[in-house]
Order: structure tokens, then sequence, then C-alpha cells
């Protein structure tokens, strides 16, 4: 018999791609467990490349 609403999928998806415990997944809320598996978006610009020569220039390569 199949789970309902993919309980299964979900908890899979929370032991590894996030490593809860069980718990962890029994007392989160569907919200929560949606934002956890969403990637924020990040609102980090590309350096300049003067940014990455300073960078280039503090951290050479060894």
């Amino acid at each position: 018999m199949a789970e309902p609403y993919g309980f299964a999928e979900l908890y899979a998806l929370a032991v590894q791609r996030l490593g809860w415990r069980p718990d962890d997944f029994w007392q989160a809320t569907p919200k929560e467990l949606l934002d956890a598996l969403t990637p924020a978006e990040s609102k980090a610009q590309p350096c300049t490349p003067e940014e990455l020569k300073v960078m280039l220039d503090r951290f050479p390569d060894p």
C-alpha cells in the first residue's frame, strides 16, 4: 500500500539532504520542511575584475 502524501519520500529527503533526525522531521511544519529544502536566493554579486585582481594578489596560488 502506498503511503499517503509521499511521507516516505519527504522523510528520506529530510534525513539524506538535511541530516535531520526522525524527531526533527516529525516536529517540523510543512512550511519549515519546504523552507529547509528550498535554496535561498543569493543576493551576492560577482566580483569585478579589479576585485578579483586584488584577491589574486593577496592570495596567490602556491
